[in-house]
């Protein structure tokens, strides 16, 4: 056997998702008392290109059991792959999830949705996405113990802006202003970071190699706070939350005074300080073309 593994231990078929609904029908026999979380690894070999093989046979067996589900039948379904034990000499073994709603229309459905849209659908679901976002993560370690940056190892320390420090700005209304920083973000492509500030300015700097070079190793810390606190933006609705991020908690007002032109402005008036914050960020984005959202 292979770490344990015998002949008697899943399948020989060559189709690696061939035990797939044989799982899901054990799974939802199991009684539960709240909604279902269920795991199905599919322990195949590992794959170089942007998609696995797998994936889309996985996809039309969901779509197909889902339209014979009970009323009362859903679930939150974690299709994973992780052949470490098939890739032992491999660095990155390609590691893959693929996340399906059973009975959960607005959970990780394919289509064409408003910013607004998706960030409502993510919310809704939060604790899903979170768990996507783990695997998307697995297996990481951090360069240092205590959220140093690598390069002031090597003597070559450079002045950070920290995430919950209090700074001055001369690029706040024209004349500067002191603003704490709430949120940051990098933009790889243009080596351009991104800083909300606490009276919901967004602010830039460019970033030199070192800098790069140390975000890319560890980007929850290079801001100064060891979690998920910064991103790359790699496409439009990333970079929508992380505008919203900075935004959601603006005042009303002061939001209304960003878009006292716009054509719907009485519109915009009767919305609460939530959906307005959604709003504008949304049309803040409308013109940056980063890509469209990937669903």
């Amino acid at each position: 056997g292979l770490l344990g593994k015998t002949e008697n231990d899943g399948t020989k078929k060559t189709d690696p998702t061939s035990e797939l609904i044989k799982h899901l029908n054990n799974a939802f026999k199991k009684p539960a008392a709240n909604e279902r979380i269920i795991f199905i690894d599919l322990n195949t070999a590992s794959y170089d290109g942007e998609k696995p093989a797998w994936a889309e046979n996985v996809s039309t067996k969901l779509d197909r059991y889902e339209k014979n589900l009970d009323p009362d039948q859903r679930a939150y379904v974690f299709v994973t792959n992780m052949p470490f034990h098939l890739a032992l000499q491999s660095e990155q073994p390609g590691l893959a999830v693929l996340a399906h709603g059973l009975g959960i229309p607005d959970f990780s459905k394919p289509g064409h949705y408003r910013l607004s849209e998706i960030y409502r659908r993510k919310q809704k679901h939060i604790d899903a996405h979170d768990i996507m976002e783990a695997f998307a993560k697995y297996p990481q370690l951090p360069p240092t113990f205590d959220g140093s940056l690598p390069s002031s190892l090597k003597g070559k320390p450079y002045e950070r802006i920290i995430i919950g420090e209090t700074y001055f700005f001369e690029g706040i209304d024209g004349k500067g202003a002191v603003a704490t920083i709430t949120t940051a973000a990098v933009d790889e492509n243009s080596k351009t970071a991104y800083f909300g500030t606490s009276n919901g300015h967004i602010l830039t700097r460019p970033m030199s190699d070192d800098e790069l070079n140390d975000y890319r190793s560890h980007p929850e810390a290079f801001f100064g706070r060891i979690q998920n606190v910064s991103k790359t933006a790699k496409n439009l609705y990333e970079m929508f939350e992380f505008f919203l991020d900075a935004y959601k908690n603006t005042p009303k007002e002061r939001l209304l005074e960003f878009m006292k032109g716009a054509a719907d402005f009485s519109s915009l008036q009767q919305m609460n300080q939530a959906d307005l914050a959604i709003e504008y960020t949304e049309r803040c984005c409308a013109s940056i073309d980063m890509g469209a959202p990937k669903k």
